[in-house]
């Protein structure tokens, strides 16, 4: 499995099924009122127990969203 973002953006962040899960934790963190996210690629890692390569994807997809 590719896990890595291709150079046009889209990629396995974009599409990646843990996308909505962790939007929807990050509104949780938001709501607790930590607003403020300090290391995002090793809080998604730890979180949702993913490598770097995927992580980082996830953190770029939730970026450009404007969720980050």
């Amino acid at each position: 499995m590719n896990t890595e973002t291709s150079s046009s953006g889209s990629g396995i962040g974009a599409a990646d099924p843990l996308l909505p899960q962790a939007c929807a934790w990050i509104a949780r963190l938001h709501a607790a009122g930590e607003h403020v996210l300090p290391y995002p690629v090793s809080r998604l890692q730890h979180r949702f127990r993913l490598g770097y390569s995927r992580a980082w994807a996830l953190a770029e997809a939730l970026e450009r969203r404007g969720e980050w």
